[in-house]
């Protein structure tokens, strides 16, 4: 059996920053902070806790794949490699669709436009690439990006991209004329990860010094820095309700924000592996943590209390996406060891 063909994933692939408040910026007041222990996990995982058709295999790249994104409608997956190209992938039987060259040297992240007809890829050549994903034309490329680009995003309405780099350097994009429309400066290093909050009007960024900054979309200017973290920051989310944002990464913490006024809201330990993505379902009740390397596993924190409600483990790679099946019963993860997992929900996060 394969994967329903209702599901959705959106990934964000990244890589860095750096900065402070502008001078300009008021410092926010400090805010209690609310450090929540985590209570003993309910039960240990099992391999592959999934059902019959929980699990599609996409065939080998010529080398290791780098990134994934899957469409809206759950159809197709799009995946990058060190093998220089992009590739779409059949869920339904695992098989290779379409393939796309260009790059020079390998591709770092790839991106689907919310109405699932558009793809973008970044290379570590330091160019993006625009395909239509129904008549595999190239649309664009977007050039000066700047060295090594780690991170790629589209914007709510598809027609602006945002991209990070490995130089720090951050920029929103018009994908009908490939010109820069914002450059956004701050980030003095690699920049990990990007999102843009559910009204567009904020972008959140996080990079290797180990800072979160949250911008204004429109105007490129920094709303507010956000705490340090111990190490580098992979992971950005927004909350459904644009309210919170949640921050994690080397460090093994998870930090939610006001997204408003600044204040730490939030302090979750109990991840014992490097953070890769982050993902609020249940509104803001719940945060989805998916691992990266070292410990490639998913928990589900309750985001009040900070106890584990459920863990789940089988991928064998750093995990690059999660995301909620439309069908409010299963939860979608893309890895880097080639596979999409479906897993079940526990029963008090199903949407029926």
């Amino acid at each position: 059996m394969s994967l329903p063909r209702s599901l959705a994933v959106t990934i964000l692939c990244a890589s860095a920053f750096a900065g402070c408040v502008t001078p300009d910026e008021p410092t926010p007041p400090k805010a209690k902070l609310v450090t929540s222990e985590p209570k003993p996990e309910p039960a240990p995982p099992v391999d592959d806790p999934l059902k019959d058709d929980g699990v599609t295999r996409l065939a080998n790249h010529g080398d290791d794949m780098t990134a994934g994104a899957v469409t809206p409608d759950g159809r197709l997956a799009a995946t990058g490699s060190a093998d220089l190209t992009v590739r779409v992938w059949d869920l339904a039987t695992g098989k290779e669709s379409r393939r796309f060259d260009g790059p020079i040297l390998p591709v770092s992240c790839v991106a689907i436009a919310p109405d699932g007809l558009g793809l973008l890829a970044g290379s570590r050549d330091g160019t993006v690439f625009q395909w239509d994903l129904k008549t595999g034309k190239e649309l664009t490329q977007l050039k000066e990006s700047g060295r090594f680009v780690t991170a790629v995003t589209f914007s709510a309405d598809g027609r602006q991209a945002v991209t990070g780099a490995q130089s720090g350097a951050i920029k929103l994009w018009d994908l009908k004329t490939g010109k820069v429309v914002k450059a956004f400066k701050g980030h003095q290093h690699a920049v990990n990860t990007l999102a843009i909050s559910p009204d567009g009007k904020l972008l959140a960024s996080g990079g290797d010094e180990g800072d979160a900054i949250l911008w204004n979309l429109k105007s490129g200017e920094i709303k507010r820095k956000l705490g340090r973290a111990e190490s580098w920051i992979k992971a950005v989310a927004f909350s459904p309700d644009g309210r919170l944002v949640a921050t994690g990464g080397g460090d093994k913490a998870i930090s939610i924000w006001d997204v408003a006024t600044g204040r730490l809201e939030h302090a979750i330990e109990g991840q014992t592996g490097v953070l890769s993505r982050l993902r609020f379902i249940g509104g803001t009740r719940y945060l989805v943590a998916a691992g990266g390397s070292g410990e490639p596993t998913i928990r589900i924190f309750d985001v009040e209390g900070g106890s584990v409600v459920s863990r789940y483990a089988g991928h064998k790679g750093p995990i690059t996406a999660v995301e909620l099946d439309p069908d409010g019963m299963h939860l979608l993860s893309i890895s880097l060891d080639e596979t999409v997992r479906r897993w079940e929900l526990p029963n008090l996060l199903k949407i029926q």
